[in-house]
């Protein structure tokens, strides 16, 4: 599916779909800033495994969303700290606190609309315990294609 980067509001992406999402920094400082409700009402309703992608280095860092808050609040923590507490994401912000701004890109990777559900059930249902790595570097796989395409987009 090809994604139509021109719709934009303010400065950001229009919201047209979960697997749609690939958000910077920058916007993703925006949704929270402004508040905007269209993004709220679609990430505080589901939960997700997510990918953070370091364009200076080409590191990605896989995360998770379960809290009754879903994605908003997860990404909240993002949005606010430029680390949402991941230790190595802390390191790079402390060499340059704007690192995030010029180097991260998010996507969503998987979704589940569920909004209560616990960490453990998240790993289940992605892909059960036993296939778990396997699945995890899947998607890593399947993550750097679409970043590639999306670099050759822009």
């Amino acid at each position: 599916m090809e994604i139509d980067r021109g719709l934009t509001e303010n400065d950001v992406p229009l919201f047209t779909g979960y697997n749609d999402v690939l958000l910077n920094y920058r916007q993703l400082k925006s949704i929270f800033d402004k508040q905007i409700a269209d993004w709220k009402n679609r990430l505080d309703c589901c939960n997700c495994i997510y990918l953070i992608q370091d364009k200076n280095n080409g590191k990605q860092y896989v995360g998770s969303t379960y809290g009754k808050e879903g994605i908003w609040g997860c990404w909240r923590e993002y949005a606010e700290t430029g680390h949402g507490n991941d230790v190595q994401l802390m390191e790079k912000l402390e060499e340059d606190p704007f690192y995030a701004e010029k180097n991260f890109n998010g996507l969503f990777l998987k979704f589940y609309h569920y909004r209560f559900l616990m960490r453990s059930q998240l790993i289940e249902n992605f892909c059960g315990k036993e296939n778990f790595v396997h699945m995890t570097l899947d998607i890593i796989r399947i993550s750097e294609i679409i970043i590639e395409q999306v670099k050759l987009a822009q």
